[in-house]
């Protein structure tokens, strides 16, 4: 990620002919570079101590409010569900939701460029890629998980093999470069950080993912005990994170040290009692619900928790937008499928012209920075800048970007898209711009001409030695990016 320093931090293009500088907060914003300036509120704020719990409480009542299981439109919300091939019984939709795969290649297409020379994309927020590019990986990788039918100590395995390949790639264009890898443990991780948020939250939601099928498969029966007692474990969770928020407690104090060792979440560290607050208060929502019923509008009402927290309550979030609520949302809106859904992406495919034209106004072209990682300094800002990720996080959850393969694209992608998240970073440190970019855009051709050839050995009978043109589910196709 890209770091700011305090010479960087000066207008750009919003300069009249005076030489002064104008703010009109729409075109020209108060917030000239994100990182820079000072937040209209704070984490630590009383505000933030009673907006916090104030809309976790909320989010409940909404969420109990719209349980289906006892109301009379359950039959319609059956219904919507069964017509975009999603049924609440849990079972898989019939056909393999390519837009996933697509998600997931362009997003590591995207970070190859922002770890190999190009962070001009993300400084300049060019086509959106702040709000939709980790995000959207976050979404994917919770879709993934819900759909995997491996169990968890297998899927924390494969992903730890992941994780190796790529640190130990990383490390190795250390030893190139004269470092000790060592030395820097989070430089050397840097973008497989990322494979060990997944495993983390992966386990943290474990036992959710059991809960959210067995209330799909089961949406107006009794609640059992072990559901209870999953919502009373996330509720204690919760409960404690929120005394330490709410007590103005911090939990560490220095973040040099782990400055030092390269790691960018140490900024993250500070904010801890927030973010965990936040994080368990979602975890528990979700786990509640299911004890209540079957809740199609529980994705709608996480969404908008979500964004509604990020607007009103910033914080910097140090080297990587750490974001377990969206993994969570993944989940709940592919096994709790989205009421309305069918509708909503409907009227996105019809209207996406006008979408785009809202998008754009939306945008603030005179602010520069990772603003998803450093927010903007005033909550009109930070709304316009959410709205955009809300309106392209939406189009991803309803399938509203449906797409095909009938040429069989994806499968071969899907593999470079894995080889280029564990290797990119490394070409890139051993070679100069841009050459490592080049040389890993460089291998798709190869990936493809290994797929022709296994194919042909397919079709000459040796079926043995090739895998399936197409897999049945997204169940660990590529977890990872």
């Amino acid at each position: 990620m890209e770091n700011f320093h305090p010479s960087e931090c000066q207008a750009w293009e919003i300069v009249d002919n005076t030489g002064h500088v104008e703010f009109d907060g729409f075109y020209r914003t108060r917030t000239y570079r994100c990182g820079c300036g000072d937040f209209d509120n704070d984490s630590r704020s009383l505000f933030s101590r009673i907006a916090l719990p104030s809309l976790l409480v909320l989010a409940a009542l909404a969420l109990r409010m719209t349980i289906d299981g006892d109301r009379e439109d359950y039959a319609d919300v059956q219904s919507a569900d069964k017509t975009d091939g999603n049924e609440i019984g849990g079972r898989r939709p019939r056909e393999r939701m390519w837009y996933l795969d697509y998600a997931r290649i362009l997003c590591v297409a995207c970070v190859v460029s922002e770890h190999s020379g190009g962070e001009r994309f993300s400084d300049r927020n060019v086509l959106w890629v702040q709000q939709w590019v980790v995000p959207f990986l976050y979404i994917v990788s919770g879709i993934a998980f819900m759909l995997s039918k491996t169990g968890i100590l297998k899927y924390e395995f494969r992903l730890f093999l992941v994780l190796v390949i790529g640190t130990a790639a990383n490390g190795v264009a250390e030893m190139v470069l004269g470092n000790d890898p060592v030395a820097r443990p989070g430089w050397t991780m840097y973008q497989m950080a990322y494979v060990a948020v997944v495993m983390i939250v992966s386990v943290l939601v474990a036992p959710i993912k059991e809960v959210l099928k067995w209330r799909a498969q089961n949406p107006c029966a009794a609640t059992p005990w072990r559901l209870r007692f999953v919502a009373a474990l996330y509720g204690l969770l919760a409960a404690a994170s929120l005394v330490v928020f709410i007590g103005g407690f911090s939990l560490v104090g220095d973040t040099e040290a782990i400055r030092a060792s390269g790691a960018g979440g140490a900024t993250t560290l500070l904010e801890a009692p927030m973010f965990l607050s936040r994080t368990f208060g979602i975890f528990f929502l979700v786990s509640l619900t299911a004890c209540w019923g079957y809740c199609s509008s529980a994705g709608w009402i996480l969404i908008l928790l979500s964004y509604t927290t990020h607007a009103m309550i910033p914080y910097n979030k140090g080297g990587h937008p750490l974001s377990p609520d969206l993994f969570l949302i993944g989940m709940v809106t592919y096994q709790w499928p989205l009421k309305y859904k069918a509708r909503v992406a409907s009227i996105w495919q019809s209207y996406w012209a006008i979408f785009l034209a809202a998008v754009l106004l939306c945008s603030m072209p005179s602010v520069s920075g990772r603003c998803d990682l450093h927010p903007l300094n005033t909550v009109w800002e930070r709304c316009r800048f959410r709205l955009v990720e809300v309106v392209l996080v939406t189009g991803l959850v309803t399938g509203a970007f449906h797409a095909d393969d009938p040429h069989g694209v994806t499968p071969w992608m899907n593999l470079w898209s894995l080889y280029a998240y564990c290797f990119h970073v490394a070409w890139a440190r051993m070679l100069p711009k841009p050459y490592g970019a080049l040389l890993t855009y460089g291998s798709i051709p190869l990936f493809y001409a290994s797929h022709v050839m296994r194919r042909r050995r397919r079709d000459q009978g040796d079926q043995r030695d090739e895998p399936p043109a197409t897999p049945e589910s997204h169940d660990e196709a590529a977890v990872t990016p």
